[in-house]
This record gives structure tokens, sequence and C-alpha cells, in this order.
């Protein structure tokens, strides 16, 4: 990554921080990430109370998007694929998070490393742990694991 950053985190402890664009978002609440690690492009978003983002692997957020309270995307973390000798290294990997038009994240949602949710007009039910990726669109996916629950369509 460019400009330095190894590992970003932001907590948003504010109280129903929207925007209806990215120039807006940028102008009138001035946060301090860098474009090349969080990629709000989505336009109409909404960050409630005591959200966490922890962006050192890279998170992109598209148009329509409400992150509930308490709620937690993490794209950074230990490197576990060869743990028997990391475990005392402590690397570190990160893996882009991806949220699709029209989600809502529910309260004290995670979202870990890598997930991807391609699929528009998903819900994220409160307390979910998401650890893979999702493509359908109208869907609710809860439960820890995550798995899809209910269909709209």
């Amino acid at each position: 990554m460019s400009g330095g950053y190894k590992n970003v985190t932001v907590l948003v402890n504010i109280l129903n921080k929207s925007w209806n664009t990215v120039q807006e978002l940028r102008d009138n609440y001035g946060f301090p990430w860098p474009q090349n690690i969080f990629s709000f492009t989505g336009n109409n978003c909404r960050l409630n109370d005591n959200v966490f983002l922890h962006g050192g692997g890279g998170i992109v957020i598209k148009d329509n998007v409400t992150i509930s309270a308490s709620a937690k995307l993490i794209s950074y973390g230990y490197d576990t694929v060869d743990w028997i000798n990391n475990c005392v290294h402590k690397k570190h990997v990160g893996k882009e998070i991806f949220i699709g038009k029209n989600t809502w994240i529910g309260a004290g949602v995670i979202v870990l490393p890598g997930v991807r949710i391609n699929g528009v007009g998903v819900i994220l039910a409160a307390g979910a742990v998401v650890t893979k990726s999702f493509d359908d669109d109208y869907v609710v996916i809860a439960g820890n694991p995550a798995q899809i629950i209910k269909n709209y369509k």
C-alpha cells in the first residue's frame, strides 16, 4: 500500500453519521482515512454509534449502505496459514472487504478479512459473524458462522 499506511483503524463513536455524496463525507466530517485504504465510493450511506473499521487490507463500501451500532469490519489480522511458526512472529495479512449496494449491516455484526457481499439488498442480521463471501441478492444472512436464512426473491 502506498502512503506508508500499514494498518489503519477508525472508530466511529458518534450518532448517525451519514452522507449523501462521497464529497460531503470528506468535506463535512473530515475523516482521517486515506483513500487507498477506505474506499467510500457509495452515496447515501450511514455509520452509527461505535462502528469499528479496521482497514489495513482495504474496505470498499458502495451506495445506500447502513452500518449499525457496534458493527466491526476487520480487513487485517494475523496470518494463520502457518500458525505453528507465526504464533511467535505475529505476521499480519490484509484482505479487502467489499460491501455491495443497499446492504444493511445490523448491530454488532462482525465482517472478517476477505469477505465480499456482492449481492444487492443484503441484510446482515444483528450479531452475525461473516467469515465468507455471498453473491445472492435480497437475502438475510445471520448466525455464527453466518449463513443465508431468508430469501426475499
